[in-house]
């Protein structure tokens, strides 16, 4: 990547184990790996002819093992990948009781103990960052494994009570979940170092130093008192009715409330209610968020009916439906945010200049314990929703000619309360680019926050924008002599502002790719999971032989439009915008030459190739004078083919079949074939770096590109995926398994 050749980087890899004693591990390929364990026992005891009892408990151990792995514009030292151990031991009672009749009762407890101690790959050590022209490399801890340790205790009790009443089925029902959670999270435990060059890094020569530590104690990292513990739970009650009109249709009418309590508050900063508060205020509506104070109590009603009609009464034709309103809890790692991003919990520590690199993660520099030290800090508004949609689907199942059963199905699903996450603690823009039709907002610096005492401050808010349909046509047929066919087409758009695929509030905003308007009007795009087009086959053969034997023989075909992603400007610290903690800018499309400055060597040639790249690109074509849409362009369509053969031989002992069954599977068999069929891929994060700013010009507000083409091919800037179950490459897994 960029300048790194393979001596190069042995160096690097020479220096980090001869003048620091570290092993970064390999960097070339590298093997995951993940190690399991699985015990479960259960107990049906029939009690009489009016009881059930079940007990089951569930032992799961896991240690998975991910080297990061390189790519054209990355090279990943092996190190800095993530180790990750979890257990879990669920326990579950369900007593099933029939008093009556009329009158039946189901009771589920479960309890669910789960550990997850995410760690780094080798030795603990500062994490690397290195720029080298075209590419970047990477290693020594990863940055948010240092200090993570996660365990939650969850006790369920769901109780259904059921009346049968004439054409009636009522369900009287409650769902309770009570949590305790600790949550260690210390970003940058063991530091982070940034270099501008290899040279840089041989000559210990940092840019940027920086490092999480704990404002309560000296530990660094697991086992630090400077984490989120905390309480919470969730009430649940609901009521049913299943109104069978006649025997051909069925009305179902139900009202659910949920109720969500926190129940510890977390610690707030002496003075930041009374100082920092009202000067946030100046700029942005609060509404009402106070540091130390939780969203707790509130009510989300969800009414839902649905409907199901034998049209004929011969099942020939059948229309289902309905509509409601569904919440969903909220991930608590959001929440826990507040209880260590406080100012009173982990101190945030940067430096930009006079850096001394100092391997040893126990004497690192840190900030005072004395001061908020640039932490971030976690709000929520007072009436903060957890979040509701509005869904409604409509479907039609039909007998063809032919012994075909085909359906159509629309679903239609709108936001009603989602998250929003602003950063609250920057200031307005003091103008805008000049000198290009890019004309997007610029800021003064990183650290001219309203408070600088303090870094990022989230503040948690609900959204009602976004939406997403899925409209799905199947056909399907069964012959006599074992084949079963099924083919379905789904087509479905999806558009939000956020996707919550971070575990970090401030995650969730920093990389949320930005639009040419400041990011607290944050607006509508294409959803990261935005499907587009889906296409699904499946050919299953089965035969029965010598009255003991049965061989099956399946093919599943999966073809769908390829991931979404963003094109957004080579700009790793966000010098283009100065916008605090600066995420990825969408790229404004030049109409021609004169509408960008390209600066380098061959002006003439970078503007050919990146022209040229303009006009093969269906969608960038289109955008000429205008910016990129978040994740408005895609990836290559994927065409997978997976195959599964099992072989089953049984015997009949004391009238009970007792079975054995092999089985082989080749996952993406199209690979197996040919080495460039199969071929899935992605961009990392979603988005691909396709102009490099390199600077503005001496009136601060002129910004400079620079153009070279991607590797390997010009016209094709993203990854292979080959890695994992779901990849580019074939794969293929034995099974055996003993049935009684």
């Amino acid at each position: 990547t960029g300048d790194a050749d393979q001596s190069t980087l042995q160096q690097i890899r020479d220096k980090m184990i001869n003048s620091y004693g570290y092993e970064p591990g390999g960097f070339g390929n590298v093997t995951e790996k993940l190690d399991g364990e699985k015990l479960l026992f259960k107990l049906n005891w029939h009690i009489n002819n009016n009881h059930s009892l079940m007990v089951r408990h569930q032992y799961t151990k896991g240690e998975s093992f991910s080297p990061s792995t390189s790519n054209s514009g990355n090279i990943y030292f092996e190190n800095s990948g993530v180790y990750f151990p979890s257990t879990t031991n669920a326990s579950a009672l369900e007593l099933k009781s029939r008093f009556s009749d009329n009158w039946s009762n189901n009771l589920k407890i479960g309890y669910t103990k789960v550990v997850d101690d995410r760690g780094p790959m080798g030795e603990n050590f500062p994490g690397i960052y290195i720029e080298d022209g075209n590419g970047d490399i990477h290693l020594g801890s990863e940055v948010y494994s240092s200090g993570n340790k996660l365990e939650q205790s969850i006790l369920t009790v769901t109780d259904n009570l059921q009346l049968y009443s004439g054409k009636h089925t009522f369900t009287f029902g409650t769902h309770n979940e009570f949590y305790s959670i600790y949550n260690m999270f210390m970003r940058r435990a063991f530091g982070y170092y940034e270099f501008d060059s290899v040279e840089d890094f041989m000559n210990e020569d940092a840019s940027f130093y920086r490092i999480g530590y704990s404002l309560v104690d000296d530990i660094r990292g697991d086992g630090s008192a400077a984490a989120a513990d905390f309480g919470a739970f969730q009430l649940g009650f609901y009521v049913q009715d299943e109104y069978q009109v006649n025997r051909n249709l069925k009305l179902t009418a139900g009202l659910r409330a949920d109720i969500f309590f926190m129940n510890d508050d977390p610690l707030a900063r002496p003075g930041f209610n009374e100082t920092t508060i009202p000067a946030l205020e100046e700029y942005y509506d609060l509404k009402g968020a106070q540091a130390g104070k939780m969203p707790s109590g509130n009510i989300m009603w969800s009414p839902r009916v649905g409907f199901n009609w034998d049209v004929n009464g011969d099942k020939t034709t059948q229309l289902r439906g309905g509509i409601g309103i569904f919440t969903s809890r909220i991930p608590f790692v959001w929440p826990a945010g507040s209880y260590t991003n406080n100012g009173m919990m982990i101190g945030d520590y940067k430096k930009y200049i006079d850096i001394s690199f100092n391997p040893d993660w126990k004497t690192q520099e840190v900030g005072s314990k004395d001061s908020p030290s640039g932490s971030q800090i976690d709000l929520y508004t007072k009436d903060f929703k957890y979040p509701q949609v509005l869904r409604g689907n409509i479907a039609i199942d039909q007998k063809l000619p032919g012994g075909i059963v085909g359906t159509l199905e629309a679903i239609y699903t709108k936001t009603i309360n989602n998250v929003l996450w602003k950063d609250v603690n920057v200031k307005p823009a003091f103008g805008t680019a000049t000198g290009t039709g890019d004309d997007r907002p610029l800021y003064i610096t990183y650290n001219n926050g309203i408070d600088p005492d303090y870094g990022q401050i989230m503040l948690g808010d609900n959204t009602n924008k976004g939406y997403s349909y899925n409209i799905t046509a199947n056909l399907s047929k069964e012959f006599n002599w074992g084949l079963s066919v099924n083919l379905a087409y789904t087509f479905g758009r999806s558009k939000s502002i956020f996707d919550g695929t971070s575990s970090q509030n401030s995650s969730q905003w920093n990389y949320l790719v930005s639009s040419p308007v400041p990011r607290n009007e944050a607006e509508v795009g294409y959803s990261n999971f935005d499907l587009g087009s889906r296409i699904v086959g499946t050919l299953v053969y089965s035969k029965e032989w010598l009255n003991h034997l049965k061989t099956t023989v399946s093919l599943f075909y999966n073809g769908q439009s390829g991931r979404r992603f963003s094109y957004i400007y080579n700009d790793y610290n966000g010098n283009f915008t100065n916008e605090a903690y600066g995420g990825p800018q969408l790229i404004y499309v030049p109409k021609d030459q004169n509408d960008i400055i390209l600066v380098g060597d061959n002006v003439d040639q970078q503007w050919a190739d990146l022209n040229a790249y303009i006009e093969q690109d269906d969608y960038l074509s289109t955008r000429r004078g205008k910016y990129a849409e978040r994740n408005a362009s895609r990836l290559p369509w994927t065409n997978i083919i997976d195959m599964k053969i099992m072989q089953d031989v049984w015997v009949n002992v004391a009238d009970r079949r007792q079975t054995l069954q092999v089985g082989f599977d080749i996952f993406n068999l199209g690979n197996l074939l040919n080495k460039d069929w199969g071929q899935m891929f992605y961009a990392s994060n979603s988005n691909i770096s396709l102009i490099k700013f390199e600077g503005k010009l001496d009136d601060g507000t002129t910004p400079t590109f620079s153009y070279t083409k991607p590797k390997p091919n010009e016209f094709e800037p993203w990854y292979l995926d080959d890695t994992g179950l779901q990849s580019s490459r074939w794969q293929a897994q034995f099974t055996l398994r003993y049935i009684f």
